[in-house]
């Protein structure tokens, strides 16, 4: 089946939102878009919610930017948000299972979770990206995160 993306959020933008759970990817071809699986939270949330028991699973990526991108910093206003607090959604209980393909960006992995809530049981799964452009190879970048990783990783995990 073929996908635009699979990207969860904004979350924590507004104080009425309600906490995500449950939400399963499966068996997706996504290709030519910004971002492939992906979920995002606001800085400076105005009320604490949650997004929980996520599956991302036998995803194709095909020439994606962002292959596999958790974001609690995201504000696209970036001088209104300098000096905002960190996101307070709780991020917990997410599977990135199976996801393989080409990514047009050097980083593959992404995992930047807020300061005040870090991401919980984030499951990393037998992941094999490629990135054949400048500044190679492919590779992770994560802050604030609690993450297992299993199987093959390509890119190499975040330490």
């Amino acid at each position: 089946m073929d996908c635009q993306n699979s990207s969860v959020g904004s979350l924590g933008r507004y104080s009425y939102e309600k906490d995500v759970t449950g939400v399963v990817v499966k068996g997706c071809t996504i290709s030519g878009t910004m971002n492939g699986v992906r979920i995002k939270s606001w800085q400076a949330s105005p009320s604490s919610i949650s997004a929980t028991n996520m599956t991302f699973d036998n995803i194709i990526l095909k020439d994606v930017g962002n292959p596999i991108i958790i974001d609690q910093n995201y504000c696209p206003f970036q001088t209104a948000c300098a000096q905002k607090a960190p996101s307070r959604v709780k991020i917990s209980d997410i599977t990135f299972s199976n996801i393989r393909g080409t990514s047009t960006t050097p980083v593959g992995v992404t995992l930047q979770c807020s300061k005040a809530y870090p991401c919980q049981n984030i499951k990393v799964q037998e992941i094999n990206l490629s990135y054949n452009g400048p500044g190679g190879p492919i590779t992770s970048s994560c802050a604030n995160v609690k993450a297992s990783y299993s199987g093959k990783q390509v890119p190499d995990p975040c330490n």
